[in-house]
């Protein structure tokens, strides 16, 4: 999915807190008149790293900055060496997490992907969606498969899980990919051992044909925008929007016998607050900002 605006600067201010310390950087953040994600990062030069515009006196990190001074670099002049286009993709993704983690959905660090969480204990999980052909449907979403020989629950569980992240396809040009997986628990908890995680993966996907993938790739899309035309994340006066509709390319490929059904590539529709919203994420104040300060420069 095209990602069509994106925040157009980085904000940096020393801080009383460094790497390794995140977690009390969370736990001091002030959302007192601020509305919006917070992404960062603590570096190694002593200064937190974020979207949000730390030069403004309510900004969610006021408290651990102890009225320092805040710098800004352009998004553009990061990009130009490998570091700071790593620093972006930190920011990015982890804005992305923000954004996912409240659905009750977890990332897994080892396998940078996110899989979705019991709700509750012991219960499958399903999630209510419109499929691509705009029909209101559930799909199990944490599950335990049923021998068909007995009918008796196997010995684990299976939690829908995909790759999802920001990638950087040209000089101006991002995505953000899905890449449908699986992930297993022996009890929707426990992480199943991973020298049998790879036969059963690989026995389930060897059955899933373009129909059922595409059909998810649909879900997962759907339940990250709420049915919505866009993503829209916002870090107070900057913003991220990505176009919920699928890029489309030709590819030719060997065939799968009786595997050609047709796909329909939807767009979900703007209604009178998507497409305010729209608008707001359009008017970047930062922006309008920086271009006033170049033509007095």
């Amino acid at each position: 999915m095209a990602v069509t605006q994106m925040p157009g600067q980085v904000f940096l201010a020393a801080c009383a807190y460094h790497p390794g310390e995140e977690g009390e950087v969370k736990k001091r953040r002030n959302f007192e008149r601020y509305r919006g994600h917070t992404p960062f990062f603590l570096a190694d030069d002593g200064r937190l790293y974020s979207f949000c515009d730390l030069r403004n006196p309510w900004n969610p990190f006021r408290d651990v900055l102890n009225g320092a001074r805040a710098d800004t670099i352009s998004v553009d002049k990061l990009l130009r060496d490998n570091e700071g286009q790593n620093r972006v993709v930190r920011l990015l993704n982890m804005s992305l997490r923000q954004h996912i983690g409240p659905k009750q959905i977890f990332y897994d660090k080892d396998h940078r992907r996110f899989h979705f969480l019991q709700t509750e204990d012991g219960k499958a999980r399903s999630e209510t969606y419109k499929s691509v052909t705009g029909r209101m449907t559930s799909r199990s979403v944490v599950w335990q498969p049923i021998r068909k020989s007995t009918g008796e629950p196997r010995s684990y569980w299976y939690h829908l899980a995909a790759g999802i992240s920001f990638q950087r396809i040209g000089a101006q040009s991002w995505v953000l990919a899905l890449r449908p997986e699986r992930h297993l628990t022996t009890d929707g908890k426990t992480p199943y051992e991973s020298k049998n995680i790879g036969r059963r993966v690989t026995s389930l996907k060897a059955r899933m044909f373009n129909a059922p993938y595409l059909e998810e790739v649909h879900f997962w899309r759907y339940f990250l925008s709420e049915g919505k035309p866009h993503i829209h994340l916002s870090f107070g006066r900057q913003h991220l929007v990505v176009d919920t509709e699928l890029l489309a390319f030709n590819v030719e490929w060997p065939a799968i016998e009786g595997d050609t059904r047709a796909f329909s590539n939807t767009q979900f529709e703007d209604d009178l607050f998507t497409f305010s919203e729209r608008q707001s994420a359009g008017e970047d104040e930062l922006d309008e900002d920086f271009e006033e300060q170049a033509d007095q420069e």
